[in-house]
């Protein structure tokens, strides 16, 4: 047998035993999963092909960890996957973020990266606050909520409603900074947790501000 032959002999009982073993990138199965930052609430769920996977969050002291997920079906070398939110929390937006992929299109094909590893970020939704105002004719009036956050309010303004949004389940407390020019104004219902909507003059237990001249 010439060098040649052992040569041509060996590489041919190496390719079966790879064959025989499962070897090779196209046997190779994936899992599509990765990580959830800042859930703080039930109702996600993610979706890939066939396979929607509710994901839960952690919380510790109240603080929203990393979570990880996997979806229990593996897909094959070469296929190709997209990943989606199928729904998210009712009090936030979840997306998939920056986004994978050719031109962040969220799809992609298994082994085009040695493990699928997709992040998903969760954010809480943010609403105005706002209320009415009554009897206000002065210049002046300045509202508050907490210590930093502040309104001049115009003479004659019927309602008001403060530029910095507020995140749901946060706390305000709304108050008077300054008071106008000749009146004495308080505030009712001004403190509360934020609701999943828009603080408005319209809202159950709205913020009012009352203005009276002495």
């Amino acid at each position: 047998m010439t060098l040649f032959s052992i040569r041509t002999a060996v590489a041919l009982c190496l390719a079966a035993s790879l064959a025989a073993c499962g070897g090779g990138s196209d046997k190779a199965t994936f899992v599509v999963g990765g990580s959830v930052n800042g859930l703080a609430y039930t109702g996600l769920k993610l979706k890939t092909g066939d396979q929607v996977l509710p994901v839960e969050p952690v919380l510790v002291a109240g603080t929203p960890q990393v979570v990880r997920y996997a979806f229990p079906k593996t897909i094959d070398y070469g296929t190709a996957y997209t990943l989606t939110v199928d729904a998210s929390p009712d009090k936030q937006a979840c997306d998939v973020y920056p986004g994978f992929g050719t031109n962040n299109e969220n799809r992609d094909s298994a082994g085009h990266t040695a493990t699928i590893d997709i992040s998903i970020r969760c954010q809480t939704k943010p609403y105005s606050l706002g209320g009415a105002v009554k009897g206000l004719t002065g210049t002046g009036l300045v509202l508050i909520n907490g210590s930093v956050d502040t309104l001049s309010v115009a003479a004659a303004a019927t309602t008001f409603a403060f530029t910095n949004s507020v995140l749901v389940d946060a706390s305000y407390g709304v108050s008077i900074l300054t008071q106008p020019a000749g009146q004495t104004c308080t505030v009712t219902n001004g403190t509360g947790i934020m609701p999943n909507a828009n603080m408005t003059s319209a809202s159950a237990n709205a913020i009012t501000v009352s203005c009276v001249t002495p």
